[in-house]
């Protein structure tokens, strides 16, 4: 039981440093409807409705390719699409700090199937997901997986990679206030 409650307050965490509202406009108090909070060991709507969590993981922005798996054979929309069908009403992006850097650009996907994403950075990429799910009424949760892309565990833990995430100007608190950032003025 105190695994789940940890792990119920992280997903509220992450949840509510993606929809945090920086300040009461109209545009923002609306954002607000979407936030999530606890009771003791349940996840209340902004409405202080229970609500049941069932995701899934889409990995592949914390991968060398910076953009999510399976977009060279599919579009990103029937993709939220399909996970909404199928009954999730949550979707975990990890993503690796140096996707964040400025200009990185995504590899891996299908622009016949996707012209909407040709040209756009893979922070653009996520910002076009993010938004997307939203507009279905899919929760993020963001999940900050590795200082440098790759797959499986990183070398050496994340905790060991400080001084390169310090080299490449990768910090953490950085990266966060990027990402939320840009996909609040997007989702706004």
């Amino acid at each position: 039981m105190k695994i789940l409650n940890k792990c119920i307050h992280s997903l509220v965490l992450c949840s509510l440093l993606f929809f945090r509202v920086p300040a009461q406009t109209p545009k923002a108090i609306s954002a607000s409807r979407s936030c999530l909070h606890t009771s003791g060991g349940k996840i209340l709507n902004a409405s202080n409705q229970e609500i049941n969590l069932s995701g899934l993981n889409w990995f592949g922005f914390e991968t060398a390719e910076n953009a999510p798996h399976g977009l060279s054979t599919r579009n990103w929309k029937s993709v939220l699409n399909q996970i909404r069908n199928q009954g999730y009403n949550v979707i975990r992006l990890p993503f690796s700090n140096a996707m964040l850097k400025q200009g990185v650009k995504p590899s891996g996907i299908n622009y016949t199937k996707n012209p909407d994403l040709k040209g756009l950075t893979s922070l653009q990429v996520m910002d076009k997901i993010i938004a997307g799910a939203d507009a279905r009424g899919l929760k993020i949760i963001l999940d900050n997986h590795r200082s440098m892309p790759g797959g499986g565990p990183e070398d050496g833990g994340f905790g060991i990679q400080r001084n390169i995430r310090k080299a490449s100007g990768l910090q953490t608190g950085r990266c966060w206030r990027s990402v939320t950032n840009t996909t609040m003025q997007s989702s706004l």
